[in-house]
């Protein structure tokens, strides 16, 4: 199943406000459940395993919108990316 019931296109949105689109929801709880940092192909792996089908592509997409936000640190090369303490913050609440 894919996640198609949000835009092509992430919205934008801050910690006091939990909604947003799908994607976004499951690439931050896949990194939030992560012991340590995760490539594109664990995460769309994650999602998948959750409900919700997303390509690398879409991965990489989300991922890009979630760092412009302050929630996420992309390491380049094989590094994997993760959460920032705002993105942790975030995580915490969405999983109340």
């Amino acid at each position: 199943m894919r996640c198609e019931t949000a835009p092509r296109c992430c919205k934008k949105f801050s910690p006091e406000k939990t909604s947003f689109d799908p994607k976004s929801r499951a690439v931050l709880l896949a990194l939030g459940q992560a012991q340590g940092p995760m490539g594109r192909k664990q995460i769309a792996n994650h999602t998948e395993e959750n409900g919700c089908l997303l390509s690398e592509q879409e991965v990489r997409h989300v991922m890009k919108h979630l760092e412009e936000q302050g929630l996420l640190l992309i390491s380049r090369g094989r590094s994997g990316s993760r959460l920032t303490e705002k993105g942790k913050e975030l995580v915490r609440k969405l999983v109340k």
